[in-house]
């Protein structure tokens, strides 16, 4: 996850901007991160078709924030320096805390070092932790806001 996607969406969900809307391609600008436009297409279709209602919803919507008001933060794939007006806005305007633990995974696999008696650094670690029957946790990558096939081509 990233800050700015989690922003977005956020806003959007709790102004409920995407429903009332005539066109799927009508802008509309999101109150409190103003010089940000979106369309409803902008969004995963479970989120801009969907109905905001229903048991299923409702249980979704209880089960996330129960998980939220019971946790001590969040974790995002990011850090700081890329993206420091929607982590001040996060930490100031949302909870839980944010946590930036990024970037987790590299566009592509270090070079060299595919023997495999001769184990990445991490791999390492994760062998001792489980030699001393420690735990570890896990991150788990998700995103609220795709973009459009064009916009992934540029």
């Amino acid at each position: 996850m990233c800050y700015y996607s989690c922003c977005v969406t956020r806003a959007v969900a709790i102004d409920r901007l995407l429903s009332g809307l005539e066109s799927n391609d009508e802008l509309i600008t999101v109150p409190p991160l103003p010089w940000i436009k979106v369309t409803r297409n902008d969004f995963e279709p479970s989120i801009s078709e969907g109905e905001l209602k229903g048991r299923k919803f409702e249980f979704t919507m209880e089960t996330i924030i129960a998980t939220l008001l019971n946790s001590y933060g969040i974790i995002f794939n990011s850090f700081y320096e890329l993206e420091p007006l929607f982590d001040d806005y996060w930490n100031r305007e949302c909870t839980p805390k944010a946590w930036s633990v990024g970037p987790l995974c590299l566009a592509e696999p270090p070079k060299g070092r595919t023997e495999p008696h001769n184990k990445p650094k991490w791999v390492q670690w994760l062998d001792k932790k489980l030699d001393q029957g420690s735990s570890v946790l896990s991150v788990v990558k998700l995103n609220y806001v795709t973009t459009r096939e064009p916009t992934k081509e540029e």
